[in-house]
C-alpha cells in the first residue's frame, strides 16, 4: 500500500481488507506517525503478527499535513470576504435611503 493510497483511504468510511477501520488512519495521515511504532496485524489466514509503520505516514508534524495548512491559508481570505461583503451591504443600504 502506498502513502497516497493510505491518505485517500483515510478520507473514506468502512474497513480496510485487514479489518482496520478507515477512520483510524485519519489522524496518522494528517499528523504523521512514529515510524518505529509497532502495529498489531493479522495475515489473511488469521495469524497475528506485529510490524512497524515505516515511513508511510511521514514524521510527526504538529502543524498537520492538509487541514491545518489549508485553514491557515483560507481563514484570512474568508474573513476579508465577509468584511467586504458586510461593508458593501451597509454602503448600498445607506445609498438607498439617500
Amino acid at each position: 500500500m502506498t502513502a497516497r493510497n493510505v491518505t485517500l483511504k483515510s478520507g473514506g468510511k468502512g474497513r480496510l481488507s485487514s479489518g482496520t477501520p478507515v477512520d483510524r488512519l485519519a489522524r496518522s495521515a494528517e499528523f504523521g506517525m512514529n515510524a518505529s511504532k509497532p502495529i498489531a496485524s493479522k495475515s489473511k489466514k488469521g495469524k497475528a503478527y506485529t510490524r512497524t509503520a515505516g515511513n508511510t505516514f511521514g514524521p510527526n508534524r504538529r502543524g498537520g499535513n492538509v487541514v491545518y495548512p489549508a485553514a491557515r491559508e483560507s481563514i484570512p481570505r474568508l474573513a476579508s470576504l465577509w468584511v467586504s461583503t458586510a461593508r458593501r451591504s451597509i454602503h448600498e443600504a445607506i445609498e438607498e435611503v439617500s
